[in-house]
């Protein structure tokens, strides 16, 4: 029986690499988003405690300078929490992005995985029409050999 060789093999091997790899690139676009969400609540909860101490203070004397600091750090905090946003936004879009890929390579691969069994059936019906041809053929002669008949 002839060895049987797939044409797209190589193809197949490299889209299943890519696949592997876009896999390990949306797990780590899942973990920076992760780590997105929780520097978005430690901001927030930044922001809250800032607040809470303002809260706290309204109504007491204070010198200027305090005040001024509180609202420095205040606006610090919700320039960190307005960045914090934006990371969060990226890493979801790049989460997205990941899932895409992964998915349109897993598509590549489900189809070429899909022409390889076709290929492989094709190739053993093929391998098993030749064997029972050539069964026949050494039969032929036994046979007109029996019935009395010539070569």
């Amino acid at each position: 029986m002839r060895r049987f060789e797939f044409a797209l093999e190589s193809v197949l091997r490299y889209r299943r690499q890519r696949e592997r790899m876009a896999e390990l690139q949306e797990m780590q676009a899942r973990a920076a988003l992760a780590t997105a969400t929780r520097v978005l609540a430690e901001r927030e909860e930044t922001i809250a405690r800032l607040g809470e101490e303002m809260a706290r203070e309204v109504g007491h004397a204070a010198p200027v300078a305090e005040w001024a600091g509180r609202f420095e750090r205040s606006a610090q905090a919700a320039q960190m929490l307005r960045l914090a946003e934006v990371e969060l936004e990226v890493r979801e879009r790049d989460l997205r992005e990941a899932i895409r890929e992964r998915a349109r390579l897993g598509t590549e691969v489900e189809a070429l995985a899909v022409l390889r069994r076709e290929a492989w059936q094709a190739h053993r019906y093929e391998a098993a029409r030749r064997e029972q041809a050539l069964r026949d053929e050494r039969a032929l002669p036994r046979q007109r050999t029996e019935r009395g008949g010539g070569p």
